[in-house]
């Protein structure tokens, strides 16, 4: 009797074996809660819209339609609501940790 036929079952039943057991474990639902990614997602839109008003507020400073005093208030109110929305992003809501990469 030849051993390659009993090598090959051998092989196969390893592979299903070994699929059947990964599977499950590698398609395991890693998805954000929906409370958590829409709070996320509303980080995210705040985060990108103070962005989107710096910008507009340095162009209205450069032509002219911004006081230096009122540019230099707004602008810096403007900077520390992104940069606290952008550290609310990366830090997690349910533990408080920072989101490893």
């Amino acid at each position: 009797m030849s051993t390659l036929p009993i090598l090959l079952t051998g092989i196969v039943i390893t592979a299903v074996a070994t699929w059947y057991v990964t599977i499950p474990l590698l398609s395991r639902d890693m998805r954000m809660p929906e409370d958590e990614l829409a709070e996320r997602k509303a980080l995210l839109a705040r985060y990108e819209s103070l962005l989107r008003a710096i910008l507009d507020l340095e162009a209205d400073y450069q032509v002219g339609k911004v006081a230096p005093e009122d540019y230099a208030l707004l602008s810096r109110q403007m900077k520390l609501s992104a940069a606290k929305a952008l550290m609310e992003m990366k830090t997690s809501p349910s533990r408080g940790e920072p989101i490893r990469k």
